[in-house]
């Protein structure tokens, strides 16, 4: 319950500029995971395309996207099992 509400409280309290830099995060990790999965992909030249196309200045800033989405993307799977259970608790009662 604590974790469900720390997340909603972040979510809640998250900047303009927070936000854009969150969607293009999930823009990039979203790309990142159709590139990669193709054949043949190798995770360096995805970086660089990545890198230019949306025009950051080194590598490990195309990770650290990826990796904030991923952790976003996590919280919210969690903040939603929360609320399925809530619910399901509430329902049985």
């Amino acid at each position: 319950m604590q974790r469900y509400e720390k997340i909603m409280e972040q979510q809640a309290l998250r900047t303009e500029f927070r936000k854009k830099i969150d969607e293009r995060d999930r823009k990039i990790y979203k790309e990142w995971c159709e590139l990669i999965v193709r054949d043949g992909a190798m995770k360096t030249p995805v970086y660089e395309f990545l890198q230019r196309k949306y025009d950051l200045f080194s590598l490990s800033a195309v990770w650290r996207a990826c990796r904030r989405a991923e952790k976003m993307l996590e919280m919210e799977r969690e903040a939603e099992a929360v609320t399925e259970l809530e619910t399901s608790n509430t329902e049985q009662k």
